[in-house]
């Protein structure tokens, strides 16, 4: 399941690796909302072939001791199992990293002295390298202990960055920083859905998943709302970048806790 998780969610980092240069050609041709009117055509052709997904019924879902309780007795049991609880501390400071990559990585290598046009051309490689990760990242779950994938690859962010912030922002170390955390950025969620589905099965998994995605969420929204401030405040993205360190430092350790 790992490994199924793992292609299909670098599937959706194929949208970075191809729009990032197309964004930038809209944006500079028409400005934001010319670019937003334009994306959004693709988005609302999702609609219809949503209706399309999962029409073949006959899915084979594992049986668990959750089967006849209602939704209100799966997350008070799961509230109760401390696994979930660390899952959630460690998704939520990935969606605080990763929206600081979305939302300031780009502009901060524009603030390096990077032109627009190579940048995009720096976070299309994050696209392309994140669709690796996903796919080694489920690999790598189907062969050694899920938790230990999930917290080498929240540790991996600490070392990656703090590189970024020592070494000279030249050319070839943007490209290199934008590689790795590419390869580190979606690599989370195959280990963390195959966790869920390991300790209470696939019938709830979507429920108790989506849950963990949405602290994921609002995790996102402090990295983008935090690191708008600091740069502000200090105009450095430092700053940002050194909360963002002990942030993934505890995502790691957290990681590591959970009982098999």
């Amino acid at each position: 399941m790992s490994t199924i998780s793992g292609i299909i969610n670098a599937s959706s980092d194929i949208g970075n690796a191809a729009l990032s240069p197309i964004i930038q050609f809209l944006l500079a041709k028409g400005g934001i909302a010319f670019a937003v009117l334009i994306l959004s055509i693709p988005t609302l052709s999702l609609i219809p072939i949503c209706f399309f997904v999962g029409r073949n019924k006959k899915v084979d879902i594992n049986k668990n001791n959750f089967e006849k309780n209602s939704i209100k007795d799966v997350f008070i049991k799961a509230f109760k199992d401390k696994t979930y609880i660390l899952l959630i501390i460690g998704f939520f400071t990935c969606g605080f990293h990763m929206a600081l990559i979305m939302n300031h990585l780009p502009k901060q290598f524009i603030f390096h002295g990077i032109s627009p046009q190579t940048s995009s051309y720096a976070f299309a490689l994050y696209g392309i390298i994140t669709i690796i990760g996903s796919i080694i990242s489920g690999s790598l779950c189907d062969k050694y202990k899920m938790k230990n994938v999930l917290g080498s690859f929240y540790g991996a962010r600490v070392i990656i960055i703090v590189l970024f912030l020592i070494l000279p922002k030249t050319i070839f170390v943007i490209f290199a920083f934008a590689s790795l955390l590419g390869f580190t950025g979606m690599s989370t969620v195959p280990p963390v859905s195959g966790i869920i589905n390991l300790k209470f099965g696939a019938k709830y998994i979507a429920i108790l998943y989506g849950l963990v995605f949405f602290i994921h969420q609002i995790g996102a929204f402090f990295g983008a709302y935090l690191g708008g401030v600091l740069f502000e405040k200090f105009s450095s993205y430092n700053p940002i970048w050194t909360v963002n360190i002990f942030l993934c430092a505890l995502a790691s350790i957290v990681s590591f806790m959970i009982k098999d």
